[in-house]
Order: C-alpha cells, then sequence, then structure tokens
C-alpha cells in the first residue's frame, strides 16, 4: 500500500540499480554525482552556486547610478 502511495520502485532491478547509483551517498561517504538530483552536487552548483545576496546588492547599485545619471544628464543645467 505504502509503495503505491508513494511511486516506489517494488524491490526489483530497477531498485537495485537506482541503490547502487546512490550507492556512496547512503554511506555518507563523498562522492561526486548522484542520481538523486536533490543531493547530486553537480545539480546543487546550478541553483546555490552563487550569492544572491551579493548579486542583487550589484544589481541594485548598477541600477542606482544609472537612475543618478539620467537625473543629472536631464537637469539642463
Amino acid at each position: 500500500m505504502t509503495k503505491k502511495l508513494y511511486g516506489t520502485f517494488p524491490e526489483r532491478p530497477e531498485q537495485e540499480a537506482r541503490r547502487e547509483t546512490m550507492g556512496a551517498e547512503l554511506e555518507r561517504k563523498h562522492f561526486l554525482a548522484s542520481a538523486n538530483q536533490w543531493s547530486d552536487p553537480v545539480t546543487q552548483r546550478w541553483p546555490y552556486g552563487y550569492e544572491a545576496e551579493a548579486f542583487m546588492q550589484g544589481a541594485w547599485e548598477r541600477a542606482g547610478t544609472q537612475l543618478v545619471r539620467k537625473a543629472w544628464s536631464q537637469r539642463g543645467d
């Protein structure tokens, strides 16, 4: 019943193959890639591999600088 609810593989070759690809992860050893998309280091670098706060701070500073330059250029002095 639980397997039907959660959609897991039955204990067959598919499950064994999945376990083999995630062996190091399941044993808490260092690994370079994983079939588990949520713990795969390569995948994690994509959404989490940058400093979001620093990126946004830079974006705000660039936008602010552009607004100030535009305002000064429109003064007409």
